[in-house]
């Protein structure tokens, strides 16, 4: 590999932290960014067993101003770059007039502010001696219409559509993948999350280590969407074939039963914290 580094946003989060060691081991000198301000302990790990150079500027994403001095500091350290992983994202559950409009701003920064902007700006400080790789990571949730989970859902959408045009534009210089998971056990609160869905959430659960990898592997091969696992495809090809209304009244009935989940949980949480 060149000098050049693959970035990747949420880089000390469960699925960044699969991406990162998925890269180092195929060669890539990496440029990691999250919010925590240390990342020493997986940059030393990750540089005891790979032979790449490994950098980690901490910044906050969903603050437009620290986002502007992230760019313009690596703009100053003339940086180029191989391909970007978006992986930073915000999942709120819930009924959305019980959201505050902080947290909805705040995923509509995460999920899809800085997707775009990152994309942008770092597709213009591409190596343009090397196909350039590009991941945007989506959801399942992207192709239902998904009652309790709205924003959400509708922000992954527009990652999924939006990903799929620059896709065509940028065709003669890089690929592009849309990675689309069920649920990933990165932390306690998405596996408490895949557990409440019951059986559901078990079938479309999958391993991060695994998903990377194979995301990687997809977007090597311009493929356009990889969603792990069968039974994950098996209810993307349902969902093309059943009426949006119809479904979003089946998935309001099911998630219904799962708030109240959700709610005992939350108390039973509060219960033990006093």
């Amino acid at each position: 590999m060149n000098s050049a580094y693959m970035l990747i946003t949420g880089g000390l989060g469960g699925l960044g932290t699969a991406f990162a060691m998925e890269c180092a081991q195929r060669g890539y000198n990496l440029l990691l960014v999250d919010r925590h301000p240390d990342g020493n302990a997986i940059i030393n790990f990750l540089q005891d067993r790979f032979s790449v150079d490994i950098q980690y500027i901490p910044c906050n994403l969903a603050d437009p101003d620290s986002r502007k001095a992230l760019l313009e500091d690596i703009h100053e350290r003339q940086m180029l770059f191989s391909g970007l992983i978006n992986v930073v994202g915000q999942e709120f559950e819930g009924r959305f007039l019980e959201r505050s409009r902080e947290e909805i701003f705040y995923m509509l920064q995460l999920n899809l502010h800085v997707m775009v902007d990152l994309t942008h700006e770092i597709l213009v400080m591409r190596d343009e001696t090397s196909r350039f790789l590009l991941v945007n990571v989506s959801s399942l949730a992207a192709f239902f219409p998904m009652p309790y989970k709205a924003l959400y859902a509708a922000t992954k959408r527009f990652i999924l559509n939006f990903s799929l045009a620059l896709r065509k534009e940028i065709e003669t210089f890089g690929n592009v993948t849309i990675l689309c998971p069920g649920g990933l056990p990165t932390n306690s609160e998405a596996m408490k999350k895949i557990f409440l869905q019951g059986f559901w959430g078990k079938m479309t659960a999958h391993d991060t280590a695994i998903v990377a990898r194979k995301t990687l592997d997809y977007v090597m091969r311009n493929k356009a969407v990889y969603t792990p696992g069968f039974s994950n495809k098996v209810l993307v090809g349902l969902s093309r074939l059943l009426p949006e209304p119809w479904l979003a009244g089946y998935l309001s009935r099911l998630w219904s039963k799962k708030m109240d989940h959700l709610e005992l949980w939350r108390l039973m949480e509060e219960q033990r914290s006093k």
